[in-house]
């Protein structure tokens, strides 16, 4: 294996190199295919995270060629250098992995087998719609864990399906919730807390996987729906000073050649916010246009929330657009992200008047349930 991963990564390197030199204007269909080639090789070697390198780049080069909007050139260069940099590390990896195992073992990108937590209840403080154009749609839920180890901290689940035309995310919420008896929407979490048996769990990324064993149990708490209040007080362990905020920023974050110019830090939960500016920004230097919302809150500390001008985010833009002056808001809850230097926000869930709602959700008067049956072939 080790000696067809040195020639997977010499392949790589020659070619990103090659791709490089020519430019974009010679690029076609066939270095589409090539990409391809790479990343079923990469990931037959479990090099994850080349195969994800060149995911991303076959996205962004396949949106220059279709002469989408979607298309980041920023992006696009991350990923051929990000690309470039790991093959240059794995062809000379039997050193690497000699000397220095652990570092092999990050660059490989290596998937730990989850545990099985026996009890987690959790109520969801977050919401993140994920739209990739011709892709992917669905969301990243935020839970933060009321019990057992892992109490206090946050966890992802995802729930993401193939794009299909005229689908929304939001129509993923008629899905039947995994391992529920009786069957209950996925939406039926946004409002109650959740107990759930037997569920799988990666530690070092906080996933877990509601529905991938079949002996997990969940169970929606709906008499405890509107009491929200306990989860709230559990929120301040994610509220910072400013000493607090810029030990995080010095002690937390270390930059590597891998890393995005934004990079995500932690969650943080922002109280008594009141946006007072709105610009954007991006179109004039023909880059993908960001909204930036400038506000006050209880600390002192800089803070501005950037939102990516994209599908996936236009309910989001809209709803902060709409509380420009209007109200201080009780609390936030964002993913906290570094973004060349500056500390920004990128919102996932609204305290107000001890509630949280989901600024990125549309509401639907319809179900979609008939039309997932059809696209998915769901029961």
């Amino acid at each position: 294996m080790s000696i067809q991963l040195e020639t997977v990564a010499v392949q790589v390197k020659d070619y990103v190199e090659s791709l490089a030199f020519n430019g974009l204007n010679l690029a076609s269909e066939d270095n589409i295919k090539k990409i391809e080639f790479f990343l079923q090789n990469a990931s037959r070697l479990e090099a994850f995270r080349l195969a994800t390198s060149l995911r991303y780049l076959h996205i962004e080069l396949k949106r220059f060629l279709k002469n989408r909007t979607a298309f980041n050139i920023e992006r696009y260069v991350f990923f051929l250098s990000n690309c470039w940099l790991l093959s240059r590390a794995f062809v000379s990896q039997e050193k690497l992995k000699e000397e220095k195992p652990n570092i092999f073992e990050n660059l490989m990108g290596t998937q730990l087998d989850p545990e099985i937590k026996s009890k987690l209840i959790l109520k969801v403080v977050g919401t993140e719609k994920v739209h990739l154009e011709g892709t992917i749609i669905g969301f990243v839920f935020y839970f933060l864990s009321l019990f057992g180890k892992t109490r206090g901290k946050i966890l992802k689940w995802n729930l993401m399906l193939p794009y299909k035309s005229g689908l929304t995310a939001e129509a993923l919420l008629n899905l039947d919730l995994p391992n529920t008896d009786p069957s209950k929407p996925v939406e039926t979490i946004l409002l109650n807390y959740i107990e759930a048996d037997n569920i799988p769990y990666v530690e070092k990324d906080n996933i877990i996987f509601l529905e991938r064993n079949k002996e997990s149990k969940i169970y929606v708490d709906e008499e405890s729906g509107e009491d929200t209040q306990v989860s709230i007080s559990k929120l301040d362990k994610f509220y910072y000073n400013s000493k607090e905020i810029y030990q995080k920023i010095s002690k937390d974050h270390e930059v590597t050649p891998f890393d995005l110019p934004a990079s995500f830090l932690d969650y943080i939960y922002v109280k008594e916010v009141n946006i007072v500016d709105i610009d954007k920004e991006g179109e004039e230097r023909e880059q993908a246009p960001v909204y930036n919302f400038s506000l006050t809150h209880k600390e002192d500390y800089p803070l501005v929330i950037r939102i990516p001008d994209k599908t996936g985010n236009f309910k989001l833009i809209q709803e902060f657009k709409k509380l420009k002056g209007k109200r201080i808001i009780d609390g936030v809850f964002c993913k906290l992200i570094l973004d060349n230097g500056q500390l920004t926000l990128y919102p996932l869930g609204i305290v107000h008047n001890n509630e949280i709602t989901y600024p990125n959700l549309t509401k639907s008067t319809q179900s979609n349930r008939e039309l997932l049956k059809s696209v998915y072939k769901i029961k």
